[in-house]
Order: C-alpha cells, then sequence, then structure tokens
C-alpha cells in the first residue's frame, strides 16, 4: 500500500485513499493517519467515461446528418483521447482536494476518499440510485461524491463546444442516504480539442480550469 504525503489547504487536512469499484480491484492509495472525532470523510466516485460527440446540425436532413456523422467519427474518438489526457484520474483528484469542503461538511478536517467507478453506466446508476453507504466506510460524517462522466459537445467547425459534467451529492443518516444533491454543470471550452502547438496546451488548460469551475460552482450554488 503506497503513502502519500499530506496535501494541505488552508485549515482543511485531506488525505487520499483509492479504492476500485465494480469491475476494478480493491487498490488503496494512502492510509488515513488518525484525525480524532472532528473530521469528515467524502467518498468521490469517478467513472473513467469520457465522450466527445459533434453535433449534427441542422441542415440537410437524414442524408447529411449521416454524412456529418461519418466525417466526425474519428475526429470525436481523437477528441475523447484529448479528453482523458487533459482529465486524468490524478487531476480530477487534485481539483476536488483544492475545493473548499470544510463549508459544505462544518468540519476543519475531511478526508477525501477517491474510488474508481466502471463504465457501465447502468451499474453506475444503481449505485447512484442505492439508499445505503456504497463503501464499509463507517464514519460518523459522511457524504459520497459521483461523477459518471464527461462529455463534450463540439459545434459546427469546432468552436463553441460545450463540456457537461453530470455530479451527484449524496447526504447520509447513519447508514441510510436521506438526501441526494444533482446537477449537469455546462460550461464552454471554446474549440477543444486544438490541434497542435500552443493552441492545443490552451485548449487543455481552458477545459481544466472549466472542470474546476464546475466543481466550484456545484459546492458553492448547489449544494451550499
Amino acid at each position: 500500500m503506497k503513502k502519500l504525503s499530506k496535501i494541505l489547504a488552508g485549515a482543511i487536512t485531506v488525505l487520499l485513499s483509492s479504492q476500485a469499484l465494480c469491475q476494478e480491484s480493491a487498490n488503496p492509495v494512502s492510509e488515513a493517519n488518525s484525525l480524532g472525532d472532528e473530521y469528515c470523510d467524502i467518498e468521490v466516485f469517478v467513472a473513467k467515461k469520457y465522450g466527445v460527440t459533434t453535433s449534427s446540425g441542422g441542415g440537410g436532413g437524414l442524408l447529411g446528418a449521416l454524412i456529418v456523422s461519418a466525417l466526425s467519427k474519428n475526429g470525436d474518438e481523437r477528441a475523447t483521447t484529448d479528453l482523458m489526457d487533459a482529465l486524468p484520474p490524478e487531476k480530477i483528484r487534485e481539483i476536488i482536494i483544492q475545493t473548499n469542503l470544510t463549508s459544505v461538511t462544518g468540519k476543519n478536517s475531511v478526508r477525501v476518499n477517491y474510488n474508481v467507478l466502471g463504465d457501465d453506466s447502468k451499474i453506475n446508476n444503481k449505485i447512484i440510485k442505492s439508499k445505503i453507504r456504497s463503501t464499509q466506510n463507517q464514519s460518523k460524517c459522511y457524504y459520497e461524491l459521483f461523477i459518471p462522466g464527461i462529455d463534450i459537445i463540439r459545434g459546427a467547425f469546432n468552436i463553441n463546444n460545450t463540456m457537461a459534467t453530470p455530479l451527484y451529492f449524496k447526504y447520509f443518516v447513519d447508514q441510510n442516504s436521506n438526501k441526494t444533491v444533482k446537477g449537469v454543470i455546462r460550461k464552454g471550452v471554446g474549440g477543444f480539442p486544438a490541434k497542435d502547438g500552443m493552441d492545443k496546451a490552451e485548449a487543455t488548460q481552458k477545459v481544466v480550469s472549466q472542470f474546476t469551475e464546475s466543481i466550484n460552482y456545484f459546492f458553492t450554488k448547489k449544494v451550499k
């Protein structure tokens, strides 16, 4: 079992661990030190499910849509790979850690436990809808955050593209969930993915910054 150093952000103490779920086998990343009674656990579940699709547009009817689909298929597949490279699990983990989670939990110390979901949407939906804890974690202060996928919808000529991030935050009383806050946060990501050079670096940074804003917006405006 590997140990990672603590990451400090203001008054918040966040300790990482990783467990696999569904098709994945257990693989903890770190052990939590004793934080006493005044801390809270947030179990984060992120699916390795990314997607990029190109809008078929409104013209050309069925034939036009088929032509656009054929031309864009390879481009969408390459763009999906770029999206996975821009937001790998470690980057998503880092972004969540830097979020102000103390105001959400009311605790000065928050332990973030990172879990990997499979890419089966039906299984993931069942887990999200479950009324009991999805882990064996027995912490008194306990929440679950689900990110079941990240998608980019590309417009015509690969401009004004939109990233959609579905988020689910579950509250618990003892072992049972009593509330779920959900939302799909949409953010413009310009011309992502760009082809090469500086444009590609800037496009990647745009995706990272917009994903970060999506997480912050969800917690400040939806969860509060």
